[in-house]
């Protein structure tokens, strides 16, 4: 008499997290904003602002990237508030935004901390700042997960690898 045996599901390794950095030279940004009352069956909150800080640049790296998009427009969303980022209760988010290439061009979205908007600004008039600098997942399907950014005003494309 034949014993049947359990099979277990053998589990895949999780795959290692590589990471890439996107750096782009900003070119032009704009801003908008919008007020507006929130229509209580859908929110919570009774007041609604639209802030976006829109930036585009010339993607620099990786120079793989520049064969299917160069250039960029990535939107900063200052969504983020001060007490979000002291709270510590729930598993932290996967990223602060995401990039995308449709139509030969980079875009994405980016979470800001919203007491970071003003600065920001101001150094953009000023002509202060002229780089992003992305760090994330590797393009997959045209899509990839920042995890962090960073805005300034000099940066050396040689310091970074070129993946």
């Amino acid at each position: 008499m034949a014993v049947a045996r359990k099979t277990r599901k053998k589990r895949r390794a999780r795959p290692e997290l590589s990471s890439v950095y996107y750096v782009v030279q900003i070119t032009d940004w704009d801003w908008s904003y919008g007020f507006s009352v929130n229509v209580p069956k859908w929110e919570e909150r009774r007041y609604s602002d639209y802030r976006h800080l829109l930036i585009r640049g010339r993607v620099l790296l990786p120079t793989k990237l520049k064969l299917k998009a160069d250039t960029a427009e990535l939107a900063c969303l200052p969504d983020v508030r001060p007490e979000d980022i002291a709270h510590r209760g729930e598993q932290p988010p996967r990223g602060v935004g995401h990039l995308s290439i449709s139509d030969g061009k980079l875009t994405g979205s980016l979470s800001m901390a919203s007491d970071a908007l003003d600065p920001v600004i101001r150094l953009l008039l000023a002509g202060r700042l002229n780089f992003l600098d992305l760090y994330g997942e590797p393009l997959r399907y045209r899509q990839a997960l920042i995890r962090s950014y960073q805005i300034v005003n000099q940066l050396k494309v040689e310091d970074y690898p070129d993946d």
